[in-house]
């Protein structure tokens, strides 16, 4: 009977892109190799998303699982980030190049911090909210 089990474990090319980017978040810096539990709020973020919010074209599935495509983000910024591209870029390129993934990785950057001052600005308002909720009833 053949041994199922490989004599070596095969890794996952995935590893790669964790290892490039240091398992750190590339918006926000925050790092997932202090523990397990760090590591696992870390995930896989594609620069020019699959479906992309501001109607540009929808990416060439070779070059959406590019690895210089895909970056490490924690979750939140993951999430915050979600389907954002920037208005200077109408489409994924051919080239996939070191200066556009960093400029990707700035101009989605700047994208999050503006949507997380968004959001602390509305949870600013979230107890006068309720002091008038509870007024109403």
């Amino acid at each position: 009977m053949p041994d199922v089990i490989p004599s070596e474990p095969t890794r996952d090319p995935r590893w790669d892109i964790y290892l490039r980017d240091r398992c750190k978040c590339v918006y926000c810096g925050f790092d997932g190799s202090t523990s397990f539990r760090a590591w696992y709020n870390l995930d896989e973020d594609h620069l020019y998303p699959q479906n992309p919010q501001s109607g540009t074209q929808k990416a060439d599935q070779r070059l959406y699982d590019d690895p210089r495509n895909i970056v490490i983000a924690c979750r939140t910024c993951n999430a915050i980030k979600s389907g954002f591209v920037p208005s200077w870029c109408s489409e994924i390129p051919e080239d996939l190049n070191e200066q556009w993934r960093m400029a990707m990785i700035e101009s989605a950057t700047v994208e999050i911090d503006r949507r997380m001052r968004e959001r602390r600005d509305a949870l600013r308002q979230f107890p006068l909210m309720l002091r008038d909720l509870a007024r109403a009833k």
